[in-house]
């Protein structure tokens, strides 16, 4: 899904989007939107102070939140899940209602085993006991790659066991729900938990790819 942002309330837009947990340094934050993976998240783990439900799930479709400039993800409650849930459980704006989302798409093997995702710029060159080849898939037998960049920005993200993607199918029912409650969540953030959110500066996550074991450089 290309990334995109829609803005929800004349005052107080709300981004709509994807988020892609464990990829890049935030200095190569264009390269990889670039790409359309989505917002990549340098800092993918959950807050210790958040529920223990969310802290084992992390980033998922119905988030709201804040992206950090350290590349972490401020997570305030989630749109899809009712207000008694353990992940929400007194965290949600006065008169919450949960938006119903529908159906995900779920793709577990999205990015396969020994993937990568680069810039532009970036090439990549497979090292065998024949030579070096280009190639976008890992070499067995002994083998390995290399990575050489053209210019003087590039960046990598390497993912040794792939990755999944999860996706509301519904946005543009999303799209309605963020503009209905833009300004009730830009008041929870900042009047309730004190964020000083800047318009812009929350996000609903419709969609976000996940791995277990990545490498990045940039």
């Amino acid at each position: 899904m290309t990334l995109a942002w829609q803005h929800s309330h004349q005052d107080a837009p709300v981004h709509r989007g994807r988020i892609a947990a464990n990829e890049v340094n935030p200095g190569c934050f264009n390269e990889v939107v670039k790409k359309e993976h989505g917002y990549p998240l340098w800092i993918p783990e959950p807050d210790g102070r958040l529920p223990e439900a969310y802290r084992g799930k992390g980033v998922g479709v119905g988030d709201v939140g804040i992206l950090r400039n350290d590349g972490g993800f401020d997570y305030l409650f989630n749109a899809c899940k009712p207000a008694d849930d353990p992940i929400n459980k007194g965290r949600v704006p006065e008169g919450f209602e949960p938006i119903i989302c529908g159906d995900i798409r779920e793709v577990e093997t999205m990015h396969k085993r020994g993937s990568d995702i680069r810039s532009a710029s970036v090439s990549r060159i497979e090292m065998s006991m024949g030579g070096a080849a280009e190639s976008p898939f890992l070499v067995g037998g002994g083998g390995g790659f290399e990575f050489s960049c053209l210019r003087e920005k590039g960046a990598i993200l390497v993912l040794p066991e792939g990755g999944a993607r999860y996706d509301a199918l519904n946005i543009s029912r999303f799209r309605s729900y963020a503009a209905r409650n833009a300004h009730a969540w830009y008041q929870f953030a900042n009047i309730v938990c004190g964020r000083e959110a800047a318009n812009g500066s929350l996000y609903l996550v419709t969609g976000c790819d996940k791995t277990c074991s990545w490498g990045a450089a940039s």
